[in-house]
């Protein structure tokens, strides 16, 4: 069986995609960062998740700090998710 050679994205493709990663990932970020203050509480997690219907117990919204790398019970977008590269 002969295996086919798929080309490889061009660096402006990857670039894009990454750009476009990115852009989406800032806009979720901002659905939750009700106050614009640059990161997340706990709070505005609870929130938001309730108002999508998923109601959390404050273990689930420190667990889902904790995934994110955040620290003192909040998540930045710059050091935490910018550099995790998700949320």
């Amino acid at each position: 069986m002969m295996s086919k050679v798929l080309p490889k994205a061009s660096s402006r493709q990857a670039k894009a995609s990454l750009d476009t990663k990115m852009s989406d990932t800032r806009r979720l970020f901002s659905a939750f960062d009700r106050d614009a203050s640059g990161f997340i509480d706990a709070r505005e997690i609870k929130t938001t998740m309730k108002q999508l219907g998923i109601v959390l117990s404050e273990r689930d919204v420190e667990a889902m700090i904790k995934e994110a790398g955040g620290e003192s019970n909040r998540i930045y977008f710059e050091g935490n998710i910018n550099d995790y590269g998700h949320l």
